[in-house]
């Protein structure tokens, strides 16, 4: 819950209800020394579901959903965490998770910094990143603009926001299992998938055609004198032309930005279509992933098709 928060303390200012679909404005918190004040307000559902879950009682005292951003834009955000399957919005209602959309890293920062005991927004929250999730804390953030990787402000696109919300709440569901992205069992099926990466695609022709070239003498594509030698999914780790924060992560089996990317896509829409190509060709944690948010943990993923390669972990179903 949150630490400003609570019903009856003047932090918050209770208004009508605002004129949207879903629900109404409870009211604000604004933090920050003027000019530099930012406001977020609160809104609940008129069903009092989850994340507008505000029912004034004891244990749930609180909606879990926040605008601090483009306020016309309710009806759209809210229906990102709304539209979970009803099982996931359980999950997330009873670990307390807020979403919160902000206009920018440095509102975030200011907000959530003021809010938010011994927390402070770290700087890879910043650039190149589109949102932001706190284990700990248990909130999630949603920038309405984002820093590029050069740390130019651009305004995100709708598909971006719809991604990275989805991607976002695919960590928190990760931390409300217990991390299921560093199971045992996840770990077996990203093994699985490596694998299969590395032997059933051509490297020019199926995955990385930029990093060949065509020889005329041998009427053949080769690749570039860096690149050989190296596995398919060696590529994905390289910090030059892969994406390391996904695939090479800080230990053995920790894989959350895979979990959360493929929760993300299974949801509607990734935040990367260059990262959501190569984890479409992983169908062992993309089975898992769909069979997961469809019916949840503790039901078995089914191996057809594409993931007929696929087989049951040895380690238990989380």
């Amino acid at each position: 819950m949150l630490g400003a928060l609570a019903v009856a303390a003047a932090g918050f200012l209770f208004a009508a209800p605002a004129a949207h679909a879903h629900g109404g404005l409870m009211g604000s918190l604004t933090y920050g020394t003027s000019p530099n004040q930012v406001t977020c307000n609160a809104y609940s559902s008129f069903a009092h579901t989850y994340p507008g879950d505000f029912t004034n009682s004891p244990t749930n005292t609180h909606t879990h959903f926040w605008l601090c951003g483009d306020e016309q834009s309710y009806s759209s955000r809210y229906g990102l965490i709304n539209n979970l399957p009803s099982h996931l919005k359980t999950q997330l209602d009873t670990r307390d998770v807020n979403f919160f959309f902000f206009k920018n890293y440095d509102e975030a920062k200011i907000w959530l910094e003021a809010n938010y005991s011994s927390f402070t927004l770290p700087t890879t929250a910043k650039n190149g990143a589109l949102g932001y999730s706190s284990k700990d804390k248990k909130f999630s953030i949603v920038y309405e603009q984002h820093y590029d990787t050069s740390g130019t402000l651009q305004t995100s696109s709708s598909s971006q926001i719809n991604g990275s919300a989805k991607h976002e709440a695919g960590h928190q569901a990760d931390y409300a299992n217990s991390d299921l992205s560093k199971s045992a069992y996840f770990h077996d099926l990203m093994e699985q998938d490596i694998a299969h990466y590395n032997s059933a695609y051509n490297f020019c022709t199926q995955l990385y055609p930029s990093l060949c070239y065509w020889d005329s003498g041998t009427n053949q594509w080769v690749r570039y004198p860096q690149y050989i030698g190296k596995t398919n999914y060696e590529i994905l780790e390289d910090a030059t032309v892969g994406f390391p924060s996904y695939f090479a992560p800080g230990s053995v089996n920790e894989w959350k930005e895979v979990f959360a990317e493929e929760f993300a896509r299974q949801s509607g829409n990734g935040t990367n279509a260059a990262i959501d190509g190569f984890l479409s060709k992983f169908y062992c944690t993309m089975e898992y992933l769909d069979t997961y948010h469809a019916s949840g943990t503790g039901t078995a993923p089914t191996w057809t098709g594409s993931s007929s390669y696929c087989t049951n972990p040895s380690a238990s179903l989380p």
